[in-house]
């Protein structure tokens, strides 16, 4: 009979607490290396009290648009798009966020430098190691890189390395992109069995109505899972003018993160003392967190498999068709 082991979590091995922190375009562009410097201060307070942190940036592409605007503002006819649609997005974007692929693979490439750098300045004055991880969907989905990948993470927490991750847009085709980095921060938080997924984004948490366009809108300060309703509603939200996920990409973030039964957070990342203030909050079970906390109370994919599989046979292997499972249909197995 195969083996239907679950995988091995990172934090079961250790005993340790770790929690994914994923930081937006929007905020990492617009709060530059003072605010990058503000949350990589609190991580070394989060380090201190035993939270291991591993966290996923975006903003390359963006930081190569404000900082590179010859690059980003120019038209390169000449390059052949790898995609058939990649002809039709550029003639319809405009200069300013230009959607062929190979301008954002190269812009990526130009601006994931100046992404790095600040986070790896903001840690070295705390005494702190940065260590930086590009990944593609495909990184994810395939049995053997994902254990390669735990693996890394382990070894690097191991020596209390701060992990900053980010997907390699350089290389990624638009078939198989993560989204803004929402889903990949869930996925990565699954694999290594995170405690909780904090996102930091531009507003400041999830709202019944959009605020942006009703005033009255009224914050969501505790949910316990996301609902069809909470998908409708972002639906027709728009996202950042740098960001390309917006909320909706959050909410089914959080639904990934719920299959294990990953608490997620989602709040302004330019509150005073936000990652603090969560660590309070969990710490003395105080309900004045900042944004919005989705409980993810009930896990829906391989812990509630393995309870069922003592119950019977015909429950043999859910565990191990769920692990990890993505919404990539280009897999032909899952591990």
């Amino acid at each position: 009979m195969k083996n239907s082991r679950r995988p091995t979590r990172i934090n079961e091995r250790q005993n340790e607490r770790i929690w994914v922190i994923k930081a937006g375009s929007q905020m990492v562009v617009e709060g530059g290396p003072l605010l990058i410097r503000d949350w990589m201060r609190q991580v070394a307070s989060l380090q201190k009290d035993g939270i291991r942190v591993v966290w996923v940036t975006s903003g390359a592409i963006a930081s190569a648009r404000e900082r590179l605007p010859q690059f980003s503002s120019a038209q390169f006819s000449s390059v052949q798009s790898s995609t058939p649609g990649d002809a039709a997005r550029t003639s319809s974007a405009s200069p300013s966020k230009t959607r062929d692929l190979p301008t954002q693979q190269a812009l990526s490439a130009l601006g994931q430098i100046f992404v790095i750098e600040q986070y790896k300045l903001a840690l070295e004055n705390l005494g702190l190691q940065a260590a930086q991880v590009l990944l593609t969907a495909e990184d994810i989905a395939h049995r053997s890189r994902r254990q390669n990948l735990t693996n890394t993470l382990r070894r690097l927490i191991d020596w209390r390395a701060i992990p900053i991750l980010n997907e390699n847009d350089a290389v990624s085709t638009a078939e198989i992109q993560f989204g803004d980095n929402d889903r990949l921060s869930a996925l990565v938080a699954r694999a290594i069995g995170a405690e909780r997924l904090i996102i930091l984004t531009d507003i400041d948490g999830l709202y019944d109505q959009d605020p942006r366009q009703n005033p009255n809108a009224k914050l969501l300060t505790d949910i316990a899972r996301v609902q069809a309703r909470h998908i409708q509603s972002a639906s027709n939200a728009p996202g950042s003018s740098r960001g390309k996920g917006g909320m909706l990409s959050k909410l089914i973030a959080a639904q990934l993160a719920g299959r294990d039964g990953i608490p997620v957070h989602l709040v302004k990342g330019d509150l005073a003392k936000v990652l603090l203030r969560i660590q309070v909050s969990v710490t003395e079970a105080d309900e004045s967190h900042p944004g919005t906390r989705i409980l993810n109370s009930r896990p829906t994919t391989w812990r509630r498999a393995e309870r069922k599989q003592s119950t019977g046979k015909r429950q043999r292997g859910a565990l191990k068709s769920n692990a990890l499972r993505t919404p990539l249909r280009r897999r032909k197995r899952t591990p």
